[in-house]
């Protein structure tokens, strides 16, 4: 199986902040495999990198890769 890098984005706007979070999977040749996005309400602006972190490396489980 060819490497793949998970890429992630933290998005955080406002005050008090809404957050949020996107990302996406390339393969070796670095093509773009999947993506995905979301958003979580209000929180502090280090809480959306572990998000995007956290459901970054889930989809990727659960896309079997």
């Amino acid at each position: 199986m060819d490497a793949l890098k998970l890429d992630i984005d933290e998005i955080y706007l406002g005050s008090p902040s809404q957050i949020g979070f996107r990302g996406l999977i390339r393969n070796s040749d670095c093509n773009w495999v999947v993506g995905f996005t979301g958003f979580k309400g209000y929180g502090s602006n280090l809480l959306p990198g572990f998000l995007a972190l956290k459901h970054g490396l889930l989809f990727a489980w659960d896309q079997g890769l």
